[in-house]
């Protein structure tokens, strides 16, 4: 059977020492999605993509429950360096632990007003040929230091 016609099932194994080399790797990189990261996540890694790829308009690293490492260190950072991602428009994160560092994330947001953070929930309901299929949940977005509304149920195929 042709390998490109099989089921994918496997996890990448990638963590963020790969994703450091990755961001450091591409500085015209545009966009970047990582769904159900499972070692990766870390505040390294956020920062990494932030500092090394200034054309990057949308970062999206989502995990299951328990999977991120991040503290929101970063937001911090990025807020401190305005060169960082300057044409950053959407950021996706998963929303476990968002109240640790709600406030970090609020002033950086009023920093970046055109800039859209969502914390998202997903569960992986599988994949076929190549394309997952996950069940995100939208469960809050910020944008100009505000809440702003948003679907609470969306489904997305990789």
């Amino acid at each position: 059977m042709d390998r490109y016609k099989q089921a994918f099932t496997e996890v990448l194994d990638v963590d963020d020492d790969d994703l450091i080399r990755l961001a450091s790797a591409c500085p015209s990189l545009r966009s970047f999605k990582l769904p159900c990261a499972e070692m990766a996540g870390g505040d390294a890694t956020f920062k990494a993509f932030c500092q090394h790829c200034p054309a990057l308009n949308r970062l999206e690293i989502f995990a299951g429950i328990g999977c991120l490492s991040a503290t929101g260190s970063w937001f911090n950072e990025l807020r401190e360096n305005p060169a960082w991602a300057p044409k950053l428009k959407k950021l996706t994160i998963s929303e476990q632990d968002k109240d640790k560092y709600k406030d970090a994330m609020l002033a950086m947001s009023k920093e970046r007003k055109d800039l859209l953070i969502m914390f998202v929930r997903c569960d992986d309901m599988g994949s076929y040929r190549g394309r997952s299929d996950f069940e995100v949940f939208m469960d809050q977005k910020y944008k100009g230091g505000k809440k702003v509304k948003c679907k609470e149920f969306h489904r997305e195929k990789l």
